[in-house]
Formats: C-alpha cells, sequence, structure tokens
C-alpha cells in the first residue's frame, strides 16, 4: 500500500533563469497532493517560460512528472501546481526537510503546441485556445478590411485599375485566413472533444464554427470572389461599351452593398464575441 508522510518543514530553492526570476514559493499538502504556489518575476512581459520542478527528499531526487496546472506561463504573482505525490514516488515523502527546486526556462510554444504530449493538459488547453483566437481574430480582420476598402471607394473609382488590384490583394489575404481555419477546423473540433471530454462544449464549439466559417462566409464573402471582382473586371475589360458598363456598374453597387452594409460590422462584432464566449468561457469553465 502506498504511504504518504509529510515532513514538518519544506525548503524551497529558487533558480534564477537570465532576467527572470522564481520568487516566493510556498507548498502546502493536501492529502496526496502538495500545492506549490510562486511568482515568476522579471523577464520580457510577453515572453513565455517552461517551469520546471523537482523535489529532494534527503535520499534522491525527484523530477516532478505527475503535474496539474500550467507549466507554461508569463511571468506574474500567485502561478500554481499541483503535484500528485503517489503517481511519481512509490513510497511518498518520508523526513522533516523536504526541498523543492523550481527552474524556468525560455519557451517558444510550437505550431499545434496543443497536440504536446509533454505538457499539461491544462498546457494544452491554453495553446489550443491561443491559436483559436489568433486565427478567428485574423480572419475577422480581413473581413473588416475588405468592407473598409469598399466603403473608401466613390462610384468612380469602380472603373479604376488600382481600385480593381486592390480589392483582389485583399482578396487573397481574406481567404488565405479563412483557408487556415477551414483547414484547422475539424483538428479544433477533435482536440476540444479530446482534451475537454465535454459533449457540451464540443457541441458548442461544433455551432460556433457552422455559424462563424458557413453562414458568415456564404453571404458576404463568397459573393465577392464569385460576382463582384468578376463584373469589375469586366466593367474595367468593356471600357468602351457604355450601357454595358452601367448595367455592370449597377451591379457591382448592388452587391457592394452587402459589404458596405452596417449589418455586417455588427455581424463582425457579434462573431468576435461569440467567439470570445466560445474560447474565454465555456472552454474555460
Amino acid at each position: 500500500m502506498k504511504k504518504l508522510i509529510w515532513g514538518g518543514i519544506y525548503l524551497v530553492m529558487m533558480t534564477p533563469v537570465y532576467a527572470q526570476r522564481i520568487e516566493q514559493i510556498r507548498a502546502s499538502a493536501s492529502g496526496d497532493t502538495i500545492l506549490i504556489s510562486y511568482d515568476l518575476v522579471g523577464g520580457a512581459p510577453n515572453q513565455a517560460y517552461k517551469i520546471r520542478a523537482s523535489c529532494w527528499d534527503g535520499i534522491g531526487k525527484t523530477e516532478l512528472k505527475s503535474i496539474q496546472g500550467l507549466t507554461v506561463v508569463k511571468p506574474g504573482r500567485d502561478h500554481q501546481l499541483k503535484w500528485r505525490v503517489l503517481d511519481d514516488m512509490e513510497v511518498g515523502l518520508v523526513g522533516d526537510s523536504i526541498t523543492f527546486t523550481l527552474a524556468a526556462s525560455e519557451y517558444t510554444p510550437p505550431i499545434g503546441g496543443w497536440n504536446d504530449k509533454t505538457l499539461t493538459p491544462e498546457d494544452q488547453k491554453a495553446f489550443l485556445i491561443m491559436d483559436l483566437t489568433s486565427q478567428i481574430n485574423a480572419y475577422l480582420n480581413e473581413v473588416y478590411n475588405t468592407a473598409k476598402i469598399f466603403r473608401g471607394y466613390s462610384d468612380g473609382a469602380f472603373t479604376g485599375q488600382s481600385a480593381l488590384r486592390n480589392l483582389d490583394e485583399q482578396r487573397k489575404l481574406l481567404n488565405a485566413a479563412y483557408n487556415t481555419l477551414l483547414k484547422n477546423r475539424r483538428t479544433f473540433e477533435l482536440t476540444i472533444q479530446r482534451l475537454w471530454r465535454d459533449e457540451a462544449k464540443t457541441a458548442v464549439a461544433e455551432t460556433f464554427f457552422t455559424t462563424f466559417l458557413d453562414k458568415m462566409h456564404r453571404e458576404h464573402i463568397l459573393p465577392l470572389n464569385d460576382d463582384v471582382l468578376p463584373k469589375m473586371y469586366d466593367y474595367n475589360t468593356f471600357g468602351n461599351k457604355y450601357y454595358r458598363n452601367k448595367q455592370l456598374l449597377k451591379k457591382i453597387q448592388t452587391r457592394a452593398q452587402v459589404l458596405t452594409d452596417p449589418l455586417l460590422a455588427h455581424e463582425i462584432e457579434t462573431a468576435r464575441k461569440d467567439a470570445w464566449n466560445l474560447y474565454s468561457v465555456s472552454l474555460k469553465q
């Protein structure tokens, strides 16, 4: 039978790394779990650091592997780790003087860091939320930039080649952001299912993607690819055919109203809010 015997004193060692350092380490026991709290100070505010922890019980050194909580953090106060002692030590901790050592090293998240099995589930969740945040915002920003281009055009601007070039370049940026999100959609959904193991959260994510990716893109963006730009190209190509150009311009302006309608701006902000609720509320609960 595994037994856990706690000593009366915990000695804590702090390991400084370059400009950042670990301070104010506190350890307390609850059942077979030790809660370790610490401050990571110094270093660049946006730099991520990987925290490693070990324990010396007077007999030998044990690397803390069975950890819950974030092990990839940015400088801040009151970071916490939970160590399930009996998962790493067969007989538990024995002695009156236990020493914990924490070390921090700079960490650059790999692409798809939420699949890094060396990280804790909490770390993987944080990286997934970060990637979702980044890709969703990138797409919404390009939708906004596209609408902004149309709002800045007068009727006559559609006759110029510069308008066509500018819009075509913006269309490429928009479609690239969309394709990135679309390519990762199923992976995101499956990863949410794996990490959270919660059907309700998986359903929320699937509903968001269906509404966000499918509805907004179909209603506002596909007409730009399939209708507005081809008509703008025709308008600039058949410069001597006044009647044809007049009809084309009317169609362009009608379609452009979709992108300049305040409703689109409202839908963009609604999508941002829904996205925030997805990865900052639903998935963090």
